[in-house]
C-alpha cells in the first residue's frame, strides 16, 4: 500500500473512532451547570504564581487548555492558609489574589468552559527541604517529608475551616464557576479522615463520624456563605497504599457520607499520600487506567453525583470504554493535557492519531517539587504559553537542512515546517528516532516512542522532505544552498572513559540492549551496571537484567541510585530492583576489573570491596557529542547559520533534545 493510501485509511479510522466516543462526547450535569463533554481538566500544580498571587501566565496557561476543548477546568490546589503556602503558589488568604483569578476565570470562559477554584492545605505534607511550621489534626510525621507537625488546636481547626470558607468566597467573588475540596493525596483534609493520621480525641478524631467532621464542618460553611448556585465538588484518595491508611472500601464509606450529609455537587478521585507518592502519579510501567476499578467501587456507593476518575488514562478510546461501562461519569486528565492542550480537540475532529501522547515520564512534577514552573518533555510551550504562544508562519519561507532524526532533529524540522520553510532532514539510521528507539526496547518502556511517533507523523503531514539511511556530508549539505542548518546528529559511548576491559565485556547501554532484544540473548549470570546516566536507562537495564536471571549490582557514584530521577519513579524503581534481587551501592566507583574480579571503592571513605568475577560491565550514560560535522561545517562556512542542539551539543535529556529542537526550528 503506498504511503499516501495508507494514511488516507489511517485518517478514516480515526475519524470512524471519533463518531464511536458517543459517551466521552455527550453532556454531564455537575451542580447547576452542564458541561459540554466528559473531560475534566485535573489539578495540576503550576509554580506560576509570584508573591503568593496569580499572574497572566496562569491566565495563558488555563485558557490553552480551554481552548482545547475539555467540558470542565479544575485548578490546581489555592493555598487557604500562610502556613501552607509558598511564594510560587496562589493563596486565597491574600486579598489581592481576587484580581488575578477573575482574569482566569475570564480567559477560560471566553471558550464557554466552567472552571472551578480547588482549594488546599498540605497539613503534615511538604516538599521543602526547610518547611515553615506544619500544621496537622496530630503531631505524627510524614515519613516522605520527615518534619514533626504542630497539633491543631480547637481554635486553630476553626480557623482552618474559616480559611477554606475565605477561599470559596474569593473564588466566587471571581467570578469561577465552584470550588473543590482537596481532600486527597495525604493533604490535610485526608489527615483528618485517615486514621493514620489523624490521633485526635476530641470533636474531630476518635472514631468515623468525628473524623468525618472537619470536611463536613467546610462543606457545609461553604455552602451556607457560597450559597446553592455555587459548585461544590470534592477530591478524595480511592486508597493511601499503606498500612492503617485508607483502602477503597473505607473510601466508599466516606465518599456516600459526604454525599448524604453535606451538598456536594461531584467527587473527584486521586490515590496515595506522600508515603506511598508513586501511587499518586503512576509511570509508564503501571498498566494503563491501573485504578479503575477503585473509582468503580466508590461510583457504585453514591447515589447521586458523579465521579470523576484519574490516573493513565491515555486515550480517548480509553476514556470513552470507561465511562460506557459505568465506572466513571467523566475522566480527569493532568499530565495528557500537559502534553497536548489539544487532546479533546483532535479526538472530537477525528485527529486522536495526531494527539501528544503523554510518555508518563513525570518530569513535569519533579519540575514543581523543584519549586520550578511546570513543564513538558514533549510540550515546550507547557506553562510558558504567555511567553512562546503557538508557532506561526513565517513571512519569508527559506531553506532549512537539518541533520539527525532523533527528538531534537525531529522537532527542529517539525518547528521550522510549521514556520512554511522548506525543510530536508537526513537521518544516517533507516528509520526515525535515534537513541530513544534503543530505550523504547526496554520493557515497560515502549511509550517513550511516543515523543518520536507524533512528531515523525507531524514532519511527514508537514511535508518534510525525509531522507533517511543517507549519512549527510559538509558537502551534501552545503550543496542544498540552505538558509539555514540545524545539527541534531546526537551523541556515542565516550569509550576513553569506560572502564578497562582486562578480558570482561564492557558494553554501552545500546549495545546491551541490542544484545538482550536479539534472539540469542546472551546469559551473563553476574553484572555490573555503572550508572553513569543517573536517569531513567539505569534501573531500567538493571531490571531486565536480573529478570532475565542475572544477578546484578548496581554502581553509582551518587548517594542515591537514580539521583535524577523524579521521586515518584524513583520510588517505583527501587522497589522493583528490591524485589529483583538487585544489590545496590550508592556513594561507590568500579576502581577496577579482569576476569577473576571487580573492585569497588567508597566515593567517601575509599574502603574497598572485592565483588569477584563478574561476567560484563553495562555502562549507562558516558557519551559524548557527535558534533564533527557541525566543525566541518563552521571550518568550511564560518557565516553560515548554523545551530546545534540536543546530544550534538551536549549529552542531556530528552526534554532538552526537544525543547532545544524547537527553538533551533523557529527560523526567523
Amino acid at each position: 500500500m503506498a504511503a499516501s493510501d495508507l494514511a488516507l485509511t489511517r485518517r478514516r479510522f480515526y475519524i470512524q473512532l471519533s463518531a464511536m466516543m458517543t459517551h466521552l462526547f455527550s453532556p454531564l450535569r455537575i451542580g447547576r451547570i452542564e458541561i459540554t463533554n466528559r473531560a475534566v481538566m485535573s489539578p495540576l500544580s503550576s509554580v506560576l504564581a509570584r508573591n503568593r498571587l496569580p499572574t497572566e501566565a496562569h491566565a495563558a496557561f488555563y485558557a490553552r487548555r480551554a481552548a482545547g476543548g475539555v467540558g470542565m477546568i479544575v485548578t490546581e490546589g489555592l493555598r487557604v492558609h500562610s502556613t501552607n503556602c509558598a511564594a510560587t503558589a496562589i493563596g486565597t488568604f491574600e486579598p489581592a489574589c481576587v484580581d488575578g483569578l477573575a482574569r482566569i476565570a475570564a480567559r477560560v470562559h471566553e471558550h464557554r468552559v466552567p472552571i472551578i477554584a480547588q482549594l488546599l492545605h498540605g497539613g503534615r505534607q511538604t516538599h521543602l527541604h526547610s518547611p515553615q511550621l506544619l500544621w496537622a489534626p496530630s503531631a505524627i510525621p510524614c515519613l516522605y517529608s520527615g518534619y514533626t507537625p504542630h497539633e491543631m488546636s480547637l481554635a486553630e481547626v476553626e480557623q482552618m475551616r474559616d480559611h477554606f470558607v475565605l477561599g470559596a468566597l474569593r473564588a466566587e467573588e471571581a467570578g469561577f464557576d465552584g470550588v473543590e475540596l482537596h481532600a486527597a493525596q495525604g493533604h490535610l483534609v485526608q489527615q483528618f479522615l485517615s486514621p493514620l493520621s489523624n490521633h485526635r480525641n476530641d470533636r474531630y478524631g476518635g472514631d468515623f463520624d468525628r473524623r468525618l467532621a472537619f470536611a463536613c464542618e467546610v462543606l457545609d460553611a461553604i455552602r451556607e456563605r457560597c450559597g446553592p448556585t455555587l459548585i461544590v465538588g470534592v477530591r478524595l484518595a480511592s486508597t493511601e497504599f499503606v498500612p492503617e491508611g485508607l483502602d477503597v472500601a473505607a473510601s466508599a464509606t466516606i465518599a456516600a457520607a459526604l454525599e448524604a450529609r453535606a451538598q456536594i455537587d461531584y467527587v473527584a478521585l486521586s490515590q496515595a499520600n506522600f508515603m506511598s507518592i508513586a501511587g499518586h502519579i503512576p509511570d509508564r510501567r503501571e498498566p494503563p487506567l491501573p485504578y479503575i476499578e477503585h473509582a468503580r467501587q466508590i461510583r457504585g456507593a453514591l447515589q447521586r453525583v458523579p465521579v470523576i476518575a484519574t490516573g493513565r488514562i491515555r486515550t480517548p478510546d480509553e476514556a470513552d470504554a470507561v465511562i460506557a461501562d459505568g465506572a466513571t461519569d467523566a475522566v480527569g486528565l493532568g499530565r495528557a493535557l500537559l502534553s497536548d492542550p489539544d487532546w479533546v480537540a483532535k479526538a472530537r475532529a477525528g485527529n486522536a492519531d495526531r494527539i501528544r501522547r503523554c510518555i508518563y515520564c513525570n518530569v513535569c512534577w519533579q519540575t514543581i517539587t523543584n519549586g520550578q514552573v511546570i513543564t513538558c518533555v514533549q510540550n515546550p510551550q507547557a506553562g510558558r504559553e504567555l511567553e512562546l504562544g503557538n508557532i506561526v508562519r513565517s513571512a519569508t519561507a527559506k531553506r532549512v537542512v537539518v541533520v539527525g532524526g532523533g527528538p531534537a532533529g525531529l522537532a527542529a524540522a517539525n518547528a521550522a515546517a510549521q514556520r512554511g520553510h522548506a525543510v530536508v532532514l537526513f537521518e544516517r539510521a533507516p528509520l526515525l528516532g535515534g537513541q530513544l528507539r534503543w530505550a523504547a526496547r526496554i520493557p515497560g518502556d515502549a511509550e517513550t516512542m511516543n515523543v518520536i511517533d507524533y512528531l515523525a507523523g507531524e514532519v511527514r503531514r508537514l511535508g518534510v522532505q525525509l531522507r533517511t539511511g543517507e549519512e549527510a556530508t559538509a558537502r551534501t549539505v552545503l550543496a542544498m544552498a540552505p538558509d539555514s542548518v540545524i545539527i541534531a546528529t546526537g551523541s556515542g559511548p565516550h569509550r576513553a572513559l569506560f572502564p578497562h576491559a582486562n578480558g570482561v565485556s564492557v558494553l554501552a547501554a545500546t549495545e546491551a540492549i541490542d544484545q538482550l532484544a536479539g534472539n540469542d540473548a546472551p546469559r551473563w549470570p553476574r553484572v555490573i551496571v555503572l550508572d553513569r546516566d543517573l536517569y531513567f536507562a539505569t534501573g531500567a537495564l538493571a531490571e531486565w537484567l536480573a529478570s532475565r536471571g542475572a544477578e546484578v549490582h548496581l554502581v553509582s557514584y551518587h548517594q542515591m541510585i537514580g539521583h535524577d530521577l523524579p521521586a515518584a519513579n524513583l520510588t517505583c524503581m527501587l522497589g522493583r530492583l528490591d524485589a529483583l534481587g538487585v544489590t545496590t551501592y550508592p556513594a561507590h566507583d568500579l576502581i577496577h576489573i579482569d576476569k577473576l574480579r571487580a573492585v569497588l571503592r567508597h566515593a567517601y571513605s575509599n574502603r574497598e570491596k572485592d565483588l569477584g568475577a563478574i561476567d560484563a560491565v553495562v555502562v549507562s550514560g558516558l557519551h559524548r557529542a557527535d558534533d564533527a560535522l557541525a566543525l566541518a561545517l563552521r571550518a568550511t562556512r564560518p557565516a553560515l547559520d548554523l545551530r546545534v542542539v540536543g546530544d550534538a551539543l551536549a549529552p542531556r535529556s530528552i526534554k532538552d533534545a526537544v525543547h532545544e529542537g524547537e527553538r533551533a526550528g523557529i527560523v526567523d
